[in-house]
């Protein structure tokens, strides 16, 4: 939503999302909740998953999050803002992708 607002296109790092340890096993092993697979439907339209596999995919539609946060900053000052919320002990800080120009929305996702 954020990004068809602004008229913007998106690239995600898929590798860089912060995941807690031992989510993947629990993926792997078909422990997902229905509102992750509606949310990966839902996104099915504005979403190349490339070559992500399924698991993964289901990982970044993931609907039992409370805590996530994705903001968007000037891309130099990504580094800083990382900074910053590390020293505040954030949970979890990462730079995931970037705003590009393309179909507003639309989403590629990068393994």
């Amino acid at each position: 939503e954020m990004l068809a607002a602004s008229g913007v296109a998106a690239e995600v790092d898929a590798a860089a999302v912060p995941v807690i340890d031992g989510v993947r096993d629990l993926v792997a092993a078909g422990m997902v909740a229905g509102g992750t697979q509606r949310n990966h439907a839902f996104v099915s339209d504005v979403v190349d998953w490339g070559a992500l596999p399924k698991d993964e995919q289901l990982l970044l539609a993931d609907a039992q999050t409370s805590g996530g946060l994705l903001i968007a900053v000037a891309a130099e000052r990504a580094g800083a803002l990382v900074n910053a919320l590390e020293r505040r002990n954030t949970m979890a800080a990462a730079v995931i992708g970037r705003a590009t120009t393309g179909s507003a929305g639309g989403i590629t996702i990068r393994p």
